[in-house]
């Protein structure tokens, strides 16, 4: 997907360029591309679901907090209260100490509570990272996958119709691929 500069209200734009300074030299993790990619991809995806401003704005913003230097407070005087709820509720919440396991059900918990508009907003950011992590990294995306499974069963299930039939086809694919790849490694040992 593609976001073109011309057809993004002028909020959209602001968002878009916070969003490209905050991650500026960060690169996916998985597959080496610009990280903002991901961000407009989430974006791309809200605005082809013809979604509020506000929610493509907090979909370009998602990952500000958890994964740049920009915090809560900075969205908030950038953008306002109501976006700010928004990426708020999209990050993970910080338990010092907590296991992986124990952060993923906190964060959830966290998203069973959220509106609607998270939930579309997550069902993006879903769409977008499980097959980036199954084509780059199909040792991490058993773990993934089934991470990915749960938060769509149990948190997102009523987020964006559309994005959920989407979501579980995506991962229905990445489960399928994850388990050939296990039986093929079974059975290239034996």
């Amino acid at each position: 997907m593609n976001l073109k500069l011309r057809y993004l209200s002028p909020r959209v734009q602001e968002a878009l360029i916070f969003a490209s300074q905050a991650h500026k030299g960060q690169v996916r993790r998985y597959s080496g591309e610009p990280y903002i990619h991901h961000c407009m991809n989430v974006g791309a995806v809200l605005l082809e679901l013809n979604q509020s401003e506000n929610t493509v704005i907090a979909g370009l913003l998602h990952d500000c907090v958890e994964d740049t230097h920009v915090s809560l407070m900075d969205i908030y005087l950038e953008f306002g209260g109501t976006i700010t709820e928004l990426v708020r509720a999209c990050t993970a919440p910080i338990i010092p100490g907590a296991n992986r396991a124990k952060r993923k059900q906190a964060f959830l918990e966290q998203l069973k509570q959220s509106s609607v508009e998270v939930k579309t907003i997550k069902l993006a950011d879903l769409i977008d990272n499980v097959p980036s992590i199954v084509l780059n990294d199909i040792g991490f995306a058993y773990t993934y996958v089934c991470e990915e499974r749960a938060l769509l069963e149990e948190a997102l299930c009523d987020g964006n119709p559309v994005l959920v039939k989407i979501a579980n086809d995506i991962l229905s694919l990445s489960e399928e691929i994850v388990h050939l790849n296990e039986r093929l490694d079974v059975d290239y040992e034996d």
